[in-house]
Order: structure tokens, then sequence, then C-alpha cells
């Protein structure tokens, strides 16, 4: 008998966003601000956006919506708002990257895609680190759950992702030689 002891849960909703308005803010952005690095490895990454910009409020809005319904369905405190404490623009050309990385100073944390040509470099979920020095795949048949020491998402526009805060990720290099991966990613925390 097998008894799972840990899971963790990636929550995925496609959704129905102004793509071309979100590119066009995101590249905006870009053109207008200068970025910071933080675990970006060349690309851009804006400073947080002021949540009140008419244009990203459909997608704030559903960023709550659906932290809400993922925080429910994980057991999550529900007699506390939970709230957008930092969300900002991504912008990865070829060859640029996301190191791994969690998200401190949040409970819930995201990403919601925008423009995701072929190759662009998908998500990567890592579990333990120090795990991998013992759980080598060579000794594995099959690719499980039970086994798996990364889980690839796929970047879909469109689809936002919410995960914990705590799990460490990081985003495969953009091996698209003409288009740029564009996303907005997120923290979520109690009021």
């Amino acid at each position: 008998m097998i008894e799972d002891i840990f899971k963790i849960s990636v929550y995925k909703k496609q959704l129905d966003c102004n793509i071309p308005q979100l590119t066009d803010f995101s590249l905006w952005c870009k053109k207008n601000e200068t970025g910071r690095e933080v675990s970006n490895l060349g690309g851009y990454q804006s400073n947080d956006l002021d949540l009140s910009i008419e244009v990203i409020k459909p997608l704030v809005d559903n960023i709550n919506i659906h932290s809400k319904l993922y925080a429910n369905q994980l057991g999550l405190l529900t007699n506390r708002k939970l709230v957008i404490n930092s969300m900002w623009v991504n912008i990865n050309g070829y060859k640029d990257f996301n190191r791994p990385h969690a998200h401190p100073e949040s409970i819930l944390s995201g990403v919601f895609y925008i423009q995701t040509p072929s190759n662009c470099g998908d998500i990567r979920f890592i579990t333990n680190e120090i795990a991998e020095a013992y759980w080598s795949p060579k000794n594995f048949k099959d690719f499980t759950i039970h086994t798996a020491m990364n889980w690839f998402v796929e970047a879909k526009s469109n689809e936002l992702l919410i995960f914990p805060s705590w799990l460490q990720h990081m985003v495969n290099p953009n091996q698209n030689k003409t288009e740029k991966r564009i996303s907005i990613s997120f923290n979520v925390w109690y009021e």
C-alpha cells in the first residue's frame, strides 16, 4: 500500500482577457520604464504595477476570484481577505530565462501568460533540490508524480497559473528566435 503524505497542486484556468491590450501595455512598460533584475537573466521585468491601471483591472479581478477559489481548495484561512500585494510584467526574448526562485512574503503566487510563441520557455516547478542527489531519474522506469524531481507546465496564452509561494520554480530559456514570451506575474497575501 502507498500512502501519499505530501501533495502540491497548481491551479490552472483559461481566461478570456484582452490579449492585444495586455500585449501593448506590457511593451509600453518596457519602452517607458527601466525594469529590475530579480530572478531574470536577460529579458525585462517591470517594477511593481499600479493595480488601478485600467487595462489590467479585468486581470486583477480574475486573479482575486481565482486566488480565493484556490485558497478554499487548499484549506487556507477564508476569514481574511486575500489581495494581490505585487504584480509585474515579464518579457523574455531569445535565450532569456528566470533562474530557480520562490516568492517570500506571500502565500500564493502565479503567472498569467499573454504571448507564448512556440518554444518560448515553459515554467518548471522544482521539488527539493537535495533530493535530486539521492533520487536519480536513471533509476526509474516511468516519469510519474511519484518519481519526478521537476514538473513542467507549458506556457499557454490567456492561461492563469496559481501555486503556493514557497514552491521553487524557474522559467526555461526562450528558444524562439523571433518572438518574445510575455507574461504578468503576481503575489497574493492576506489584507
